[in-house]
Parts: C-alpha cells; sequence; structure tokens
C-alpha cells in the first residue's frame, strides 16, 4: 500500500509502532510463529503502522510475518510509506544495547524510555529534593515537568542524552498509591523497599538521539526535552490506537484463509481506524469529548436509516432524543430540510 497525498502525515515527524495479530490460519505466508508483548509464543502476524503526531491518526500500515523482529522491519515500513522522517517513541520493554545498535545504524531518530532500574538512570539528583541541580521546568496540562540532561558522548564524535524527567503530580500518586499497598499488607510492599525506591517514584527517564531545524536550515540542534516529553507522552496516544483496534473494531485475531483476504481484511481495518479517529476529531472540537465517546456516537447513528418509497431515498424517523445529540455533533444537519414524518 502506497501512501497518498491525502494519507501523508502533518508537519511534525511519524511515530512508529507495531502490535500483533492472532491466527490459526495455515494458508498465510506472513502468519509464523512469534513471541510477542503477552509473553505469548503464537502463530500471529505483526502490524506496523505509522502514526501523526499533529493529525493524531495513522497514515500508513504494513504487514510482516510474525517471526519477523520489530526492529528489523522499521526502516522497510519507512521506505515503503514513501515518508522521509521518523521518530520512534518506544515503550520501555524496548530499549537494548543490540536494538539501539540497529537503530543507530538506520539512522534512526528515537525516543526511548528507560527502565528505572537501568544503569543509564541517575536518580540521585532528584533524591534529595533540591531542584538547583535540574535545567528548568516546562508546563504540560497544569503540571510542571522538571528535566536534567546528560550527554553521552559516541565514538564517531556525536552525543546522545539521558533526559529525566520528574513529575511531581506523579510522584505523589506513586507515593499514595506504594503507601496504601503496604497498608493492605500486599507481598512484594515494604517500608524497606519503600525507603528504596522512594527516590524513583515520579521520574521518567529518556534516551535520545533526536534533533530538528533551528532558525535557518543550515543550523541543527537538539530537540528541547519539552518536545522530547511530548513524543514520549504520545505513547498513550497509541496505546489507546491499539486498544481501538483491537477491542473496538474486534481485530484482535483473524480467520482470514488466503494472502488476497488478509490484505483486503488489514485494508478494510485500516480505512475503519481512521474514519474512527475522524470521528474522535470531530466530538473533540465540539467540546463534548467529556459526554460522548466515538463508540457511543457510532450506535446512535444506527439509529439514522433511509427507507425507499416511490423510489426515493428518504431519512426514516429517529427518535427525538437521538436526534437532539447528534445535532449537536453534526450540527450542520440542522440547516438541512428533514422529511416531514
Amino acid at each position: 500500500m502506497k501512501v497518498t497525498q491525502g494519507l501523508q502525515g502533518g508537519e511534525e515527524p511519524i511515530i512508529v509502532d507495531s502490535t500483533h495479530i492472532k491466527t490459526l490460519s495455515r494458508q498465510n505466508l506472513s502468519a509464523q510463529l512469534g513471541y510477542n508483548s503477552q509473553r505469548q509464543f503464537d502463530t500471529q502476524i505483526n502490524l506496523l503502522y505509522l502514526f501523526s503526531q499533529d493529525k493524531q491518526m495513522p497514515v500508513f500500515y504494513r504487514c510482516v510475518q510474525g517471526s519477523v523482529r520489530e526492529v528489523r522491519s522499521l526502516q522497510f515500513t519507512l521506505q515503503e510509506s514513501g515518508l522521509k522522517s521518523a521518530i520512534l517513541a518506544a515503550d520501555k520493554g524496548f530499549y537494548s544495547l543490540n536494538n539501539v545498535t540497529v537503530l543507530d545504524e538506520d539512522k534512526w531518530q528515537y525516543v526511548l524510555p528507560l527502565r528505572r532500574n537501568s544503569a543509564l538512570c541517575d536518580h540521585s539528583i532528584v533524591n534529595t529534593g533540591d531542584k538547583k541541580g535540574l535545567d528548568g521546568f516546562f508546563i504540560v496540562e497544569k503540571r510542571a515537568i522538571w528535566h536534567k540532561t546528560t550527554k553521552l558522548a559516541q565514538q564517531d564524535g556525536t552525543f546522545k542524552r539521558v533526559i529525566l524527567f520528574l513529575d511531581e503530580f506523579l510522584k505523589v500518586c506513586e507515593t499514595s498509591d506504594y503507601l496504601e499497598r503496604i497498608n493492605q499488607e500486599k507481598e512484594g510492599y515494604t517500608i524497606d523497599l519503600f525507603h528504596e525506591k522512594q527516590a524513583h517514584f515520579g521520574t521518567i527517564t529518556t534516551l535520545t538521539n533526536t534533533t530538528q531545524l533551528a532558525t535557518t536550515p543550515e543550523k541543527i540542534e537538539n530537540m528541547s526535552p519539552q518536545k522530547v516529553f511530548e513524543y514520549l507522552k504520545s505513547r498513550n496516544d497509541i496505546e489507546q490506537l491499539n486498544d481501538t483496534y483491537k477491542n473496538v473494531l474486534q481485530a484482535d485475531k483473524t480467520y482470514m484463509q488466503s494472502e488476497p483476504a488478509m490484505e483486503a481484511w488489514h485494508f478494510i481495518n485500516f480505512l475503519a481506524i481512521r474514519a474512527y479517529y475522524k470521528l474522535f476529531a470531530i466530538i473533540a472540537e465540539k467540546k463534548l469529548i467529556s459526554k460522548y465517546s466515538p463508540m457511543d456516537v457510532l450506535l446512535l447513528l444506527q439509529c439514522k436509516k433511509k427507507v425507499k418509497i416511490n423510489n426515493q431515498r428518504i431519512e426514516a424517523e429517529v427518535p427525538k432524543k437521538v436526534q437532539l445529540i447528534l445535532d449537536q455533533i453534526f450540527p450542520k444537519n440542522n440547516e438541512e430540510k428533514k422529511p416531514v414524518t
């Protein structure tokens, strides 16, 4: 599948992610045994897709054999899409020296969150509670995010950055949650372990090599910590995409028994997930997202039907409450002349 102009990403780089689709078909060459994020060794197909951060929707997908490792497929996916740049915003389980080596060889830019027990993570700077040693802060969703950058020199003379973020609100939540588990006497939670781990609470550490154009095209500078953090938090959008794809579309498994049927199945699901995100954008634009989810609207739209009378298609009657809600989301319907029922 080629990316048409209408499916291209926006001004910001594309984020890459993947998920697995289970299948029991023995007639699809792409269905292979593979190890997945659920720690299961199943017959599966790996689905890779490109997600536009500023458009907030998937713009391209590619299916690969279930036995092929994700990191080996990233560069081919980007090349096939026709897009020139992308940023890999991975999850904590992705980081390894081997994966980073492959990414560097393929000239990828990436934002890789690290596990809190990683040797690259230095929590001593936030252990005392004194923020003088931090580089500064920025505001995201009315929350102050403090940050500290450490440079890692490379053999080719370049630098990677390890950026530690401190979210005070997250720190309070994690502290309260841990102490509540101690109070409930849950296994593995003790006051001694709390004292040992308390410096980690509220922190997120990333390894990144991201750059961006500065004031002139000839000059390139490091991407700001705030922008790196935004890409890191975009994982929430990607995880939501995975959840929607598998639960709303119920595409967590496939029963297609041939390669052409499999390709058609993926293509239809891709169009469906884009329609879902467009609907989400409409609801958000109307500031109704706190009241209605895209799934709610889809259920309401089932009431909108057309009947054939005297060789003409006209809209059938709709329950008044349903119509009132739809008119809020699609106000242009108020301008259309409705048939008298």
